[in-house]
């Protein structure tokens, strides 16, 4: 029954966003879905599952909130399109512009692993990191970086950027 329950709460959320004119299918599941009509949010806790197009973003809590297309996660929060995952406590994800805004967070983009702060996805893909590392190594407390007061990373060609 609860099964049944959850499939019909994810459906009433994928049509709310259809007829939002929201750009794509999102799929949204969790233990608990809470849908508000007044603030047009979606609030989930628990074993959150966000699908949209190419990207997976998963968590412990997270908010869609409609007029702005945006949903914040927080709590274990990944990450993932077909180039890059990505690691944080917490970020906020525009579905509209396809942006990424993270305090401190962990960006897997083989060969590379980059690390550092005010980390932002940009609509091109791009990634810029502000006071951040990088390096190839594997190790979760690597035996060498470098270090830059912002790199740039274009997850199309892999070519890392840095100053």
């Amino acid at each position: 029954m609860k099964n049944l329950f959850t499939h019909l709460v994810v459906c009433s959320v994928l049509a709310f966003f259809a007829s939002a004119g929201f750009c794509g299918e999102v799929e949204i599941n969790g233990d608990n879905i809470e849908y508000s009509v007044d603030g047009k949010k979606v609030i989930v806790t628990g074993n959150v599952v966000i699908n949209h197009l190419d990207v997976v973003l998963t968590s412990d809590y997270a908010e869609f909130t409609q007029a702005t297309n945006t949903a914040y996660a927080k709590g274990h929060v990944v990450i993932t399109n077909p180039q890059t995952e990505m690691t944080s406590d917490e970020l906020t994800y525009d579905f509209t512009k396809k942006t990424i805004l993270t305090p401190p967070a962990k960006i897997n983009a083989p060969p590379f692993v980059i690390t550092g702060r005010n980390l932002e996805r940009r609509e091109n893909g791009r990634v810029v990191i502000l006071n951040g590392t990088y390096t190839t190594s594997d190790y979760d407390d690597p035996e060498y970086h470098w270090a830059a007061s912002k790199v740039t990373y274009d997850p199309t060609t892999s070519i890392l950027a840095a100053r």
